[in-house]
């Protein structure tokens, strides 16, 4: 399983937890992989790496995981349709995408573009809704997309739900079963057999 974003490793070890074989987690700001070498130290036998890479980083098309997490990544992407089709990239044929990012109320071809920070974050350049997001994701190519959760994060944390709206985190998961469609043999990854252990020392060497 692939984990983009993946700070110093909480989700991964979740993954590792649920039966997933081998986890390999990528987050390019070094102090949360830090973090996770520390925790290393105690839990080693797990099967999780974290490397402080991200994804333009990967060998092209490496077709090399059946599962890919990418939460709380996509809005800060400059061009979002970009990473979902690197995301699509790293997925064996038949693998499955597991997508968590912010959404706006709106009708499918509508994207608010916030102006300085939004949710309190900044470096935030596109917002979907839910239409447009699963719009995008079956134009970079994956087919059975479907929402499983959104979620109102200020709401669900018992928050003062006097904020401005602008203000509110909304969270949608698509997910499920993505499925990747079958490409051309053209299209076959030079990856694609390759173990977990052997792409990471690919990807440090």
């Amino acid at each position: 399983m692939l984990d983009v974003g993946s700070g110093n490793g909480y989700y991964a070890y979740r993954m590792a937890g649920a039966g997933a074989k081998q986890v390999l987690g990528i987050d390019p700001h070094v102090p949360y992989v830090a973090q996770f070498l520390l925790l290393q130290q105690y839990i080693a036998e797990v099967a999780v790496d974290i490397l402080p890479i991200t994804l333009d980083d990967f060998p092209e098309r490496c077709g090399a995981f059946d599962t890919a997490f990418s939460m709380g990544v996509l809005y800060h992407r400059r061009s979002p349709i970009d990473h979902l089709l690197q995301l699509r990239d790293c997925l064996r044929v038949g693998g499955e995408l597991v997508l968590e990012t912010l959404y706006v109320e709106g009708d499918e071809g509508y994207s608010l573009i916030p102006q300085g920070s939004y949710a309190r974050m900044r470096g935030i350049w596109f917002v979907p809704t839910v239409a447009t997001l699963t719009a995008w994701i079956s134009k970079a190519g994956f087919d059975n997309v479907r929402v499983v959760d959104e979620a109102d994060y200020e709401t669900n944390r018992g928050l003062n739900r006097r904020r401005k709206k602008a203000d509110l985190r909304q969270s949608a998961v698509l997910a499920g079963l993505i499925e990747r469609r079958q490409f051309s043999a053209s299209r076959r990854f030079l990856f694609r057999d390759l173990s977990i252990d052997l792409l990471i020392d690919l990807l440090i060497s």
